[in-house]
């Protein structure tokens, strides 16, 4: 079956109908939930990379540097808490994503 929509994708692995492909951004929550879980320690090539471009003048300024810091913060936080998912399990998981899928302060 082919979905358009990846919500409806993870909902149909959810119930049950099957076995779904996709990123794992889009599936983090429901991993962390226990919702899903990760057959394989396989990473399939991504054709989409993302780079941090500016000046070198610019990097020197606070506000580029704090949004620098935030966002390299942020992609180290979700590798850690999806790696602890895919390491705890379903049952482990539901707990951690109750303690660590908030919004940072």
């Amino acid at each position: 079956m082919l979905y358009q929509d990846s919500s409806n994708l993870l909902q149909a692995a959810i119930d049950g109908q099957g076995v779904a492909l996709t990123r794992r951004s889009l599936a983090m929550h429901e991993i962390a939930a226990g919702r899903l879980v990760r057959l394989f320690d396989v990473d399939g090539p991504n054709p989409w990379q993302y780079c941090f471009i500016c000046t070198p003048q610019m990097l020197e300024t606070s506000r580029v540097k704090a949004f620098r810091d935030w966002v390299f913060d942020e992609v180290g936080r979700f590798k850690k808490l999806f790696d602890r998912a895919c390491e705890a399990g379903p049952v482990a998981s539901a707990d951690l994503a109750a303690d660590t899928l908030r919004a940072a302060p």
